[in-house]
């Protein structure tokens, strides 16, 4: 099992940027870290914090600057298995991965995506005894004022209890999604393959508002275990998510009210919104 904790600094400075870019790179580097502890039992650690410009001994930087003033950090540290020194050289290339395709938002993205925002990104790792990685913001010298937003607008997307069955494969991607979930307020149920979500479907099927399920496992793939499940329970709704393009059947099925597709990034809004409308077609 693994263990998320969270050290937030409460008064830390405000920085200029994409909220949707962050939180996709955040998902990315949380779902980085669950990868290289696996199955193992582990500790993901995310902090916020500020401090002055600089580069710790032994850490790699990418676009380090010598800018003058306080920068707003984040950083995410697993104890996984750690990276190489060969994979840290190249970690930030394009269409490098150590992992198959389709899993996520790739450091290279990512480090565009920092880059853009004046940013920059500090690894430390050892293999065997995890990593660290750090990505920071210049902090805005001028006080920012707050802009004044309706209730509606700022409360988050919830699930208010909703039951979700989560089917997925890959054990990272299982977690990091329930998670995720979990903190949005739904109830998760997972399974790590097609043939496991049909069996907790048939056990509870009054119990569940949606399923959640992955494109490409093996033996049952998504739309083979969709179609079995809507054989038995034809009102289920159901929302596909996966890092490729969906294939031509599915764009049919995409048609329908009660079956969504979310590619592979997803902020987190994305992936609640396609679950609460599958719920609530009409809405």
């Amino acid at each position: 099992n693994t263990s998320f904790v969270l050290e937030l600094d409460e008064h830390i400075s405000a920085i200029l940027a994409d909220s949707t870019h962050l939180e996709q790179c955040i998902l990315n580097l949380v779902t980085n870290a669950a990868d290289a502890i696996g199955s193992n039992q582990g500790t993901i650690t995310v902090r916020t914090g500020m401090e002055d410009s600089n580069t710790q001994p032994g850490e790699v930087g990418k676009n380090e600057s010598d800018r003058r003033g306080r920068i707003v950090y984040l950083t995410v540290e697993d104890n996984g298995s750690g990276i190489s020194k060969d994979d840290q050289e190249r970690m930030f290339d394009p269409f490098y991965s150590t992992k198959g395709t389709g899993r996520g938002l790739g450091l290279a993205t990512l480090l565009g995506i920092v880059t853009a925002h004046n940013g920059e990104i500090l690894v430390a790792s050892e293999e065997e005894k995890g990593t660290t990685i750090r990505i920071a913001f210049p902090e805005i010298a001028t006080k920012v004022r707050k802009r004044k937003t309706s209730p509606t607008k700022s409360q988050p997307l919830t699930g208010d209890g909703r039951h979700v069955l989560l089917i997925d494969d890959e054990d990272s991607a299982r977690e990091t999604t329930s998670t995720l979930l979990n903190s949005r307020g739904f109830v998760v149920t997972t399974a790590s393959s097609g043939q496991t979500g049909l069996e907790l479907a048939n056990k509870n099927p009054d119990e569940l508002d949606v399923v959640l399920l992955d494109m490409t496992m093996p033996g049952l793939n998504g739309l083979d275990t969709y179609l079995l499940l809507i054989e038995k329970f034809p009102n289920l709704p159901v929302v596909f998510y996966s890092g490729f393009a969906a294939l031509p059947e599915l764009k049919e099925l995409i048609k329908t009210d009660k079956v969504k597709f979310v590619r592979k990034p997803f902020t987190t809004n994305e992936i609640v919104g396609a679950l609460l409308q599958a719920c609530n077609p009409a809405d």
